[in-house]
């Protein structure tokens, strides 16, 4: 580009523009956050299968509220990285004495957790024990998640959830 255009550029357009890291003028970041919601009540019929909940990346996210009812092994997991790797990008994992493990609701309610909590533990008509697990507060992730519902490796089973969120895109 040329100088004229470096200076006459900004001036032209309507919109407000800023240089990004390469140089090149773009559209001024906007501060608007948009909010979403979503709840299902399903099940996983799959043994080891899971329920997509949300699956954004390149945006910032603000989990302002999550909750969610199971049977059985069924456990949360939010991965903060595209990657998901195991224990290093998801972050509701728990630790045991055994290592580290995923956050199913009986180990939530043994051994605590950092972001979740037992809201309810009960049991059915059925005898089967259910479990109301929620959010303690509101999550951040300045680049976006994939969180998920998930069943253990030889489990089955219902489950309902609700979760409140609001994100915005990243520009760079």
């Amino acid at each position: 580009m040329s100088i004229v255009t470096e200076i006459l550029n900004p001036f032209i357009k309507t919109r407000n523009q800023v240089k990004n890291k390469s140089g090149q003028w773009v559209d001024q970041p906007s501060d608007k956050w948009t909010q979403h919601s979503a709840s299902l009540r399903g099940n996983i019929s799959k043994e080891g299968g899971s329920v997509n909940i949300i699956n954004r990346f390149n945006r910032e996210i603000v989990i302002d509220s999550f909750s969610f009812l199971v049977y059985e092994n069924i456990h949360a997991t939010c991965h903060k990285d595209s990657r998901e790797v195991p224990y290093v990008t998801q972050i509701f994992h728990s630790l045991t004495t055994a290592g580290p493990s995923a956050s199913f609701p009986y180990i939530i309610d043994r051994d605590g957790h950092d972001y979740l909590e037992i809201q309810k533990k009960g049991e059915n008509s059925e005898g089967k024990t259910y479990y109301i697990v929620r959010l303690k507060k509101p999550l951040y992730l300045p680049e976006g998640c994939h969180l998920e519902l998930k069943a253990g490796n030889s489990v089955t089973g219902s489950f309902m959830y609700k979760v409140f969120w609001r994100e915005r895109p990243i520009y760079e």
